[in-house]
C-alpha cells in the first residue's frame, strides 16, 4: 500500500511538470532584474518608491521567493522613527506573495523586506518582462518631518551581521524545484543589470527659498589704527524675510561700525534657515599717523620736546621739523648765521663758532 501511495505521488508530479510544460513552462528562468523607480515625496513625513521585479531570461518566469535589503541615508530620520509600509499597488498575481512583513529597526540605514512564504509550484507570480511586474509601491514613513537631506536609496546584495541580502527564486519549469537566481554568491551565466535604481533622489523637505544678493560700502578708519571704520552691507532679493546676520566679529546687525582695519565675513540667513548668501569686505587701513613738533615762535622749525601726532596734516602751531633749539626766538634756529652774540644761534651745539676774534671780542 505504501508502495503505490508513493508511485502516486511521483505521477502527480510528472503530470503536473507535463501540464506547466504545456502551458508555456517550457524554459528555465535564468535571469531577473530588482528595479527601484518612480520616487517621489508625498509629505514632510512619507517619502514612496516602487520595487520592481523584471524578466531578463525571455521565457516565463513564475516568482517562488523574494527578499530585499533596501539601504538609504539614514540622517533623513531626523531623529525620528522609521516605518515602512507598501501599498496596494502590487501587480503580483499572487497576493500571498505581497511583502508585509518589515525591519527598520536592525539597521539604521536598511530597510529589510522579509520574505514571504513560498506559494508552491504553479502558485507562483509569473513576472514579465520589460517593463517588469511591480511589486509593490513601499512607503517610508517618519514620525517627524524628514531632515532635508537626499535619500541616497541602493540595493543590498551582501550578507552580514545587520545586512540583509537581496535574493529572488523562481520555480524551474521543469522540475518545479525553487531554483535561486541572481545573487553574489550564485550567478549563473546571463543574470545582467540584476540591481538597478533609477530614482530622482530630490532633496526631501527641500527648503522653499532664495538667498539674496549682497554688496558692501566699507570705509576705512580716519587714521590707522583708529576703530571707526564701517560696513554698509546692502541685500537684494531673496525670500522670506526678516534675514538674520551673522559677521565674523560676532556682529549681527546689518551693517557694522567702529571697526579696524581687517576683512569681515557675513552670512545672512532666511527666515526659515534654508537658504543663506556669505560674502567677505575688507575695510582699509586709515591714513598714516605723523608726528609734529611745536613751532611757538612761528621759524618753521619744532621742539622736539613737544609733539602732537596726527594722519591729518600739522595741526596749527605744529611743523614736521624737529630741530629748533629755542623755540622762544625766532631768531635762534638752524636756518640763522651765527652772531658774536654770546648764543647758539644756528642749534649746532656750538656758540658764536666760526668767528673772528678780537681783543678776546668777535
Amino acid at each position: 500500500m505504501k508502495m503505490k501511495v508513493t508511485q502516486l505521488k511521483m505521477l502527480l508530479i510528472v503530470l503536473c511538470c507535463a501540464v506547466f510544460s504545456k502551458i508555456g513552462f517550457a524554459q528555465t528562468p535564468s535571469s531577473i532584474q530588482v528595479l527601484i523607480t518612480n520616487d517621489v515625496q508625498i509629505s514632510p513625513t512619507q517619502y514612496d518608491f516602487d520595487i520592481y521585479l523584471i524578466n531578463m531570461s525571455g521565457g516565463n518566469f513564475q516568482l517562488s521567493g523574494h527578499q530585499y535589503g533596501i539601504t538609504y541615508n539614514g540622517a533623513i530620520k531626523n531623529g525620528g522613527t522609521l516605518t515602512a509600509w507598501v501599498g496596494g499597488s502590487s501587480q503580483l498575481s499572487t497576493a500571498s506573495q505581497i511583502p508585509s512583513a518589515f525591519n527598520t529597526s536592525t539597521n539604521p540605514n536598511q530597510i529589510r523586506i522579509n520574505p514571504p512564504p513560498a506559494p508552491g509550484c504553479g502558485g507562483g507570480s509569473l513576472i514579465a518582462g520589460l517593463p517588469g511586474t511591480r511589486v509593490g509601491t513601499l512607503r517610508m514613513t517618519n514620525s517627524i518631518p524628514f531632515a532635508s537631506l537626499q535619500p541616497n536609496l541602493g540595493i543590498n546584495f551582501v550578507t552580514g551581521g545587520a545586512n540583509t541580502r537581496t535574493q529572488i527564486s523562481a520555480y524551474d519549469n521543469s522540475t518545479c524545484l525553487s531554483t535561486l537566481l541572481c545573487t553574489p554568491v550564485v550567478n549563473p551565466t546571463g543574470c545582467l543589470n540584476t540591481y538597478v535604481v533609477t530614482v530622482s533622489n530630490p532633496v526631501l523637505n527641500a527648503p522653499t527659498c532664495s538667498a539674496p544678493t549682497l554688496s558692501a560700502t566699507s570705509v576705512a578708519p580716519t587714521c590707522a589704527g583708529d576703530a571707526n571704520g564701517s560696513i554698509d552691507l546692502t541685500t537684494q532679493g531673496g525670500t522670506p524675510t526678516p534675514f538674520t546676520y551673522a559677521w565674523s566679529n560676532g556682529g549681527s546687525t546689518e551693517d557694522l561700525s567702529g571697526l579696524t582695519a581687517g576683512t569681515y565675513t557675513v552670512t545672512v540667513t532666511t527666515q526659515t534657515g534654508g537658504c543663506s548668501a556669505t560674502a567677505t569686505y575688507t575695510v582699509d587701513p586709515g591714513a598714516a599717523n605723523v608726528t609734529y613738533y611745536a613751532d611757538v615762535d612761528g621759524d618753521t622749525y619744532g621742539n622736539i620736546n613737544v609733539t602732537s601726532v596726527s594722519c591729518t596734516g600739522a595741526p596749527v602751531g605744529f611743523v614736521s621739523d624737529a630741530t629748533d633749539c629755542n623755540d622762544g626766538n625766532a631768531a635762534v634756529n638752524p636756518g640763522t648765521a651765527e652772531v658774536c652774540n654770546g648764543i647758539d644761534d644756528n642749534c649746532d651745539g656750538n656758540t658764536d663758532e666760526g668767528l673772528t676774534f678780537l681783543n678776546l671780542l668777535c
